[in-house]
């Protein structure tokens, strides 16, 4: 397939292509990939280069990363897109979905990153599961990612994430090293029957093959704080995928401690995680027994602190 180099802001080569790629299309596919989203209301903004034509594909030695980037009023929208940009890495595609942002929070889209953002759409939503669900639909890339229009990239990231494709192209996940006031990084898929803290991020760090998102499904949008949760129970327990995570200094990105799931207290995320765990029929004396032992930890830090 044929594909024209072009540099973006940053004087960086990217891949595109006038070529339309055919929407992957994988058996047992729990949902469809699409080019564009149907408009729902008539308020509703979007562009990006696939309207004018132009596409990202794959291509031999250089698979297609799509990035999802989800937003709402994001204050470092600019600086979370950037640091898509200056990845040297030139086979990447970028999506923007945006929850109904004011026109000045996501106008400049049209501006300054014309030629830069591969698909944009902003339009209300049902929230940040739903606008990563969306972004999924229309994701054409091998493996796809999402980070939040509150984070970045670091510089190297994609340099990791391609050496880990290349390494370990049986495994259906990798997981990058995320810094949240500190570095996180591995994974214990061995824990996940008792704690859902067992990987650095779902969102920076985390690159899923798209064939398996699509094995696995959407989001669950009945989750509000915990969503990511459920989807991590489903590729481990139920479909038996597996990861692969990077070294503690091969460090993705930065991830930032806000959002609705920070606004919410213990109580809130315990409850949303027995749901979790109840809906997918995890041993109901296991759920009593994390509920007891969850509570008694808190108990015992606050009487500490």
């Amino acid at each position: 397939m044929k594909f024209t180099i072009k540099k973006n802001k940053f004087n960086i080569e990217r891949f595109c292509s006038k070529e339309k790629p055919l929407l992957p299309n994988f058996s047992d596919e729990k949902f469809k990939s699409i080019y564009f989203h149907q408009i729902k209301y008539e308020n509703t903004k979007t562009g990006g280069l696939r309207f004018k034509n132009i596409f990202k594909k794959s291509y031999k030695d250089y698979p297609l990363i799509s990035v999802i980037v989800p937003n709402l009023n994001g204050k470092n929208l600019k600086n979370t897109i950037d640091s898509i940009l200056k990845q040297t890495y030139p086979n990447i595609e970028i999506i923007v979905i945006d929850g109904g942002s004011k026109e000045q929070n996501i106008l400049f889209l049209n501006d300054e990153y014309l030629d830069e953002v591969d698909y944009w759409i902003s339009e209300k939503d049902e929230g940040i599961y739903d606008g990563w669900n969306r972004g999924l639909e229309v994701a054409l890339g091998d493996y796809i990612g999402i980070i939040n229009s509150n984070d970045v990239f670091y510089e190297n990231a994609f340099n990791y994430l391609i050496k880990y494709i290349k390494n370990y192209s049986n495994y259906d996940f990798i997981l990058g090293a995320v810094e949240k006031h500190k570095v996180y990084a591995g994974f214990r898929p061995e824990e996940i029957n008792l704690r859902f803290n067992i990987h650095p991020s779902t969102v920076v760090g985390f690159f899923i093959k798209l064939e398996s998102q699509k094995k696995v499904g959407l989001y669950n949008l009945k989750y509000k704080c915990s969503s990511d949760y459920d989807m991590f129970y489903r590729l481990i327990k139920k479909q038996k995928m597996r990861g692969i995570p990077t070294k503690g200094n091969e460090v993705f990105g930065k991830f930032e401690l806000t959002g609705y799931s920070s606004t919410l207290g213990f109580f809130d995320h315990l409850k949303e995680e027995i749901q979790i765990r109840y809906d997918n029929k995890q041993n109901i004396f296991v759920l009593i027994y994390i509920f007891i032992g969850r509570c008694f930890v808190k108990l015992m830090n606050v009487i500490k602190n």
